[in-house]
């Protein structure tokens, strides 16, 4: 029970009787159990190792927040990851920085796991007083447990130690193993002479902050032309003209904001195949407001601030726990998640086992609520981070700066504490980021046939429109066009960029409806059509049905495809307070914002557009009437061979939910 560690909120003492001391015992084993998984593993994966396409990768983090956000998280973990493998790694790529945040923290889990069940067993095994232990002799709060235990849940500072050589020096002598190699002098040297010499402070030890300014001196090329209208000569599809005409973007000044013009002339710098915007890095900065302003006061609990220690634990600690024990499975009309406490008993009584007397009845269990709290925890708080991050979004837009005030007037929360905004604006944001990026995608587009089913993979990069290409631009004045390059799962496999995360899209489309496609799912009991397998042909031999369907979806504008399925996507996962039709509100705040910003005449409003992605669903083939092209499932975070292996390990065993990391428990 991580929240026990790291307590999401404000702590809220808890007191508990002596009876509840072992299970209190085992809700901490298990805690600390988890939380070490889950920093280790984020350490591999920054330090790019244990690549295997079998081993547990970013998918580890593929939190169920119990929203309808799937695609946030996945657009969270690439930014932390980026931004920190961008920290860890000094821009010579030479040496590398200790990630002291995790390795702290790890050290205090290992010696909390091991005094916990050391106590446990002078409790119940050796009938060892209470006193003895320092716990409570009649009660005891679980902070007072812990202190006994040792246990402190400090904030490291700084988060990465000094640098050290991955490699030997060309042309001199060998470093001894572990020695530094440290430029921190030479950058310090620069801070001095930086025209944002009041940002950074001369030192020898170079801080995150040091690097994030330095790359910004360092990288000029700038992505603003993403959002300009096309060079003269191109050619445009006249319907998507009609309904969706162009406009320049606003730049902050002409919203009479003063940005600092690292913000506005944001840059992308090349990190081997992945490619990171330096306002990313900048937006991440401790020192948030000199990148990111807010124009509206928060109404959430939580701040997208990558450099701070106890954010970014909670952020790792949660989402592998919320990966772990999560479940997909089909409910009563739909394909969707739930998280399995009981999975969570069962791994606790196992770790626990060897140092429990069940023969003690001094000790009692706790009842089985307190792990759905737990959990219900944990998505409050990531639901809530996950709005923070789409409102840092916002404020970092090039293309609409004022869409802040728009998506903080969308919040929602539920009675059980889980926080969403609008999704149509949210996923404007995200597909502004990724385009800004150049990001690659790969999608997974499992098509029904008449005889069975086909996986078809596919490369999708979002980028600027070259003249002669098509364009689909929507209300924040952005031209994107989407490339798709069929791609196998040896060719995955074999990629050399194996430490390297892709956002992972997730589809199904069947020449039908949604009730066609959600026919060949399995019962929970087992039961399938015979058509609901793999669509097995002699070798050489191709489905003509899925030929032609291949066809179709690399012929359709996926941008438009994309913003169609998010604008008819349900952005609530739970009854509004008001009692309000989810449409309804969104489009009361979209009213209101658009009467505060104005469009000009050319341009379209924000809520028309909706309207029309809306209406162009079913066009498309990515409505419930019309599921033809491909209908968007989960979206998650991996690296090209591991999810090539899920993807084989899926047609095998003929498994038609969402793919799913093979996380032990």
């Amino acid at each position: 029970m991580a929240t026990l560690l790291y307590p999401p909120f404000a702590e809220k003492p808890s007191i508990q009787k002596r009876w509840a001391y072992a299970s209190i015992l085992t809700d901490i084993v298990r805690g600390s159990s988890d939380a070490i998984d889950a920093f280790t593993l984020f350490h591999d994966l920054l330090h790019g190792k244990n690549n295997d396409s079998s081993s547990v990768g970013f998918m580890g983090f593929d939190a169920h927040g119990g929203d309808t956000g799937c695609q946030l998280r996945a657009g969270m973990l690439q930014e932390v990851f980026s931004v920190h493998r961008r920290l860890m790694l000094h821009p010579d790529e030479k040496s590398s920085r200790n990630p002291d945040w995790i390795d702290a923290n790890l050290k205090r889990l290992r010696e909390l796991h091991r005094s916990a069940k050391e106590a446990c067993a002078q409790l119940t095994q050796k009938k060892a007083h209470p006193k003895v232990l320092g716990f409570g002799d009649r009660e005891d709060s679980v902070q007072g447990l812990l202190k006994a235990l040792g246990w402190s849940n400090a904030s490291v500072e700084p988060l990465y130690g000094p640098c050290r050589s991955c490699f030997p020096p060309q042309g001199g002598a060998s470093h001894e193993s572990g020695s530094e190699y440290d430029d921190s002098q030479a950058i310090a040297e620069k801070a001095k002479t930086s025209t944002r010499n009041s940002q950074i402070k001369p030192s020898h030890e170079v801080t995150p902050e040091d690097i994030v300014l330095d790359l910004l001196e360092k990288v000029s090329d700038s992505f603003l032309a993403l959002a300009s209208p096309p060079t003269s000569g191109s050619e445009t599809d006249s319907r998507t003209t009609k309904y969706y005409p162009s406009f320049s973007p606003k730049t902050p000044a002409d919203q009479g904001i003063t940005t600092p013009a690292s913000t506005i002339a944001s840059s992308t710098i090349s990190s081997g195949s992945s490619a990171l915007s330096v306002t990313t890095l900048a937006s991440s900065a401790s020192s948030i407001s000199e990148f990111t302003q807010y124009h509206e006061p928060s109404p959430l609990q939580t701040e997208w601030n990558l450099l701070d220690s106890q954010t970014l634990v909670r952020f790792i600690v949660y989402s592998y726990i919320l990966s772990k024990y999560k479940v997909f499975c089909r409910l009563s009309n739909v394909v969707g998640a739930r998280i399995s406490p009981e999975t969570a008993v069962m791994v606790g009584e196992r770790l626990i086992q060897p140092y429990f007397d069940p023969k003690n009845r001094d000790y009692k269990p706790l009842k089985m609520q307190r792990y759905r709290t737990e959990f219900a925890t944990y998505q409050a708080w990531i639901s809530d981070f996950s709005c923070a991050w789409l409102r840092s979004l916002a404020a970092r837009s090039i293309a609409e700066p004022n869409l802040e005030r728009l998506m903080t007037s969308t919040i929602q929360k539920s009675s059980k504490d889980l926080t969403a905004m609008a999704c149509y604006p949210g996923y404007l944001l995200l597909r502004e980021a990724w385009a800004q990026e150049k990001c690659t995608m790969i999608l997974i587009d499992r098509h029904f046939c008449p005889f069975g089913y086909h996986v078809n993979l596919y490369y999708a990069t979002l980028r600027q429109p070259i003249s002669t290409a098509a364009v689909h631009p929507d209300t924040l004045g952005q031209r994107i066009c989407w490339t798709l390059q069929s791609v196998t799962t040896s060719e995955l496999l074999s990629s050399p960029e194996q430490s390297v995360p892709h956002l992972i899209v997730m589809g199904n489309s069947i020449e039908g409806t949604y009730v066609d496609y959600f026919g060949r799912i399995p019962l929970p009991d087992g039961g399938r059509p015979e058509n609901s397998f793999p669509h097995e042909l002699p070798s050489q031999t191709k489905c003509a049905a899925n030929e032609a369907h291949n066809r179709v979806f690399t012929a359709t504008d996926h941008d438009r495809l994309t913003l169609a399925f998010f604008a008819s996507h349900k952005s609530y996962a739970f009854p509004l307070e008001s009692g309000m039709k989810e449409q309804d509100f969104v489009e009361g705040c979209m009213d209101e914002f658009e009467k505060q910003n104005p469009s000009d005449d050319q341009e379209q409003g924000l809520k028309e557009s909706w309207r029309l992605s809306t209406v162009d669903a079913d066009e498309m083939g990515t409505s419930t009437g019309n599921f033809r092209v491909f209908g968007i499932q989960h979206m998650a975070l991996e690296t090209k061979a591991r999810v090539a292996r899920l993807v084989q390990v899926a047609e095998d065993e003929a498994y038609l939910l969402p793919l799913r990391s093979d996380v032990p428990v």
